[in-house]
């Protein structure tokens, strides 16, 4: 299994689809993390996402790391 089979769509909400945007059976999104950087204002420190986001899945009892967001 590679992590191009597999992307995870966001709306209505997570879910784990496959190449032809079909839900993949038995796959759980476990962990969706984006880029950040903080940048210094008069209001404090603020955490600001800088890219793109990658998520951990699991297809059946694999894990998979770097999934694409769509």
């Amino acid at each position: 299994m590679t992590t191009l089979l597999y992307r995870v769509q966001l709306v209505p909400r997570p879910i784990v689809i496959d190449q032809n945007g079909l839900p993949v059976c038995n796959a759980y999104v476990i962990d969706i993390v984006f880029p950040g950087d903080t940048a210094d204002t008069i209001l404090g420190r603020v955490n600001k996402i800088i890219g793109p986001g990658v998520a951990k899945i699991l297809v059946g009892d694999t894990t998979i790391r770097g999934v694409s967001l769509c």
